[in-house]
């Protein structure tokens, strides 16, 4: 702050890389004081403060955003060393004869393809890439061609945005009230038009796609480009699923009005996202 008699004061906060809405220090009630004549030596002063507080949040562990070094000098121990030797090789033969399985041409969400990965992850690109997070529900479905391809495919996915999360609460309170989730529980995207060259899908290929689509989020639609993977699979009770794989990018103030986080531009404004999902028939 300059005053209009010539006096500067500076004040100070420092954010956590992981939440860029409540700060980890604050220096607001006795500011770095000086004339503006001496600016140079205020700022300097100001920095000479700012460097101590960083330097203590980085070598105090507690606080959360240290990290502790893994030095090249700790032993290496191999697997059976520690008492956990890897099982042997199965002898079991698990071929599986694929032509008693149909694959059928309509098919629907029936959800992540591990209980640890997904279904929507989301993230800005570095340097901002710790801020991050995923949709836990997605519904929808898909209708393949005549021929059991991609081409004539028809398809329609919704998010369900009161799924989503940071890790952060309070984090997760200000993304709910920006992103209007209570009026707009749902995000939806529609097929436009897909373009592939694989044929129709069978058991041992990977269909590759690239499917423009329209997004609406928030009530406001906008078209965007997927690329994606598609591969049928048979799981351990010998279910039928599809494999999906895609990814996508928004721009949030271009697009939908909504500020990213502090940062470099255009990464601050550019979501990444990742899904990974299974398909049932039906």
């Amino acid at each position: 702050h300059l005053s209009t008699n010539g006096s500067l004061s500076i004040s100070m906060a420092l954010y956590s890389m992981f939440n860029c809405i409540d700060p980890i220090y604050v220096q607001f009630e006795n500011p770095v004081q000086g004339t503006y004549k001496k600016r140079k030596a205020v700022f300097n002063e100001a920095a000479q403060q700012m460097e101590a507080v960083v330097m203590d949040q980085l070598k105090n562990l507690k606080l959360g955003d240290g990290f502790e070094l893994v030095y090249n000098s700790i032993d290496t121990k191999s697997w059976e060393t520690l008492g956990l030797p890897l099982p042997a090789k199965s002898e079991k033969n698990v071929s599986t004869d694929l032509s008693q399985y149909t694959l059928g041409k309509n098919w629907s969400v029936a959800g992540p393809i591990d209980p640890i990965t997904p279904i929507i992850g989301f993230a800005f690109p570095p340097p901002v890439d710790h801020y991050s997070g995923e949709v836990k529900e997605m519904k929808g479905a898909l209708q393949l061609g005549d021929d059991q391809s991609f081409k004539n495919a028809s398809g329609f996915f919704s998010a369900i945005l009161h799924s989503f999360t940071m890790g952060d609460q309070q984090l997760d309170e200000h993304v709910f009230e920006d992103f209007r989730i209570e009026e707009i529980p749902e995000a939806h995207f529609r097929f436009l038009e897909v373009v592939e060259e694989d044929g129709p899908i069978a058991f041992g290929k990977t269909n590759k796609l690239s499917i423009l689509g329209e997004l609406d989020f928030m009530n406001i639609k906008d078209k965007v480009n997927i690329t994606a993977q598609v591969e049928p699979i048979i799981d351990e009770k010998e279910q039928v699923f599809l494999q999906v794989y895609c990814s996508f990018q928004i721009r949030l103030k271009e697009k939908f009005g909504l500020d990213g986080p502090d940062g470099s531009f255009p990464e601050n404004d550019t979501v990444i996202f990742h899904l990974n999902f299974l398909l049932q028939a039906g």
